[in-house]
């Protein structure tokens, strides 16, 4: 299920930057893989505020058993990661470093986290007199590279490999980690009902500090004070 559209860029001159046409796309590729999907959620151009930080999040995927975010890259060019996890880009010939879009994305996932975990109550019930919390959940950060794109994955660490995905695999990795082996329920990890996934989506939306929410289908109901669909977390 789509729960938030992209927001539409204004076109230039020079038509979209490269960044925002990637968005699009990845936003497009994920309504054609999910929009009909029952445990799967999507919020498109999700922006955040909490302390002194804010964070706008590209893609954020919510699902049985926990949160993906996605940072889409726009990259054009040649570009490697080094053994530290470093990014390096070829410019004329010459290697440079520059930030790592993984790490934004983490960083970003961060932030959710605390502000989601901050607030728990207000979209988590209890069970067996236990407040349901977030932290417990399955939480993976990914980076989205176009099909423009060279990048060498050779010398890359595995845990760095396997969160950067090609644009066009985004749906199978996706689908692997909202799998009960990828993401939860074979790996003790507590999972949320439907309501509990449409609280969470509608919390975030009333939260969001963009343009008004294009899509938002579902309103949460009361919280019970128990609930028997999954085990803390």
């Amino acid at each position: 299920m789509i729960v938030k559209e992209a927001e539409p860029y204004s076109a230039t001159a020079n038509g979209l930057t490269a960044g925002n046409n990637q968005e699009q796309n990845v936003a497009f590729l994920l309504r054609s893989e999910f929009e009909n999907a029952q445990f799967i959620r999507v919020i498109n151009d999700l922006t955040i505020s909490h302390g002194n930080e804010s964070a706008q999040i590209d893609h954020l995927v919510i699902h049985r058993y926990g949160f993906i975010v996605i940072e889409s890259k726009g990259l054009c060019g040649e570009f490697k990661v080094d053994t530290k996890g470093e990014w390096w880009r070829c410019d004329s010939g010459r290697w440079r470093s520059m930030p790592s879009p993984v790490r934004q994305a983490e960083l970003k996932q961060d932030l959710l986290k605390d502000f989601l975990g901050r607030h728990v109550k207000k979209f988590l019930g209890r069970i067996l007199g236990i407040q349901m919390r977030v932290g417990g959940r399955d939480w993976q950060a990914l980076c989205a590279l176009s099909s423009n794109t060279i990048f060498h994955r050779d010398g890359m660490s595995e845990a760095i490999s396997s969160k950067i995905v090609e644009t066009e695999s985004l749906g199978n990795k996706v689908r692997l980690i909202c799998s009960p082996t990828g993401g939860g329920e074979l790996n003790g990890k507590p999972w949320f009902s439907e309501q509990e996934m449409a609280n969470v989506s509608h919390f975030l939306l009333e939260h969001h500090r963009g343009n008004t929410p294009e899509v938002a289908r579902e309103m949460p109901q009361s919280l019970a004070n128990e609930q028997n669909s999954c085990v803390p977390g």
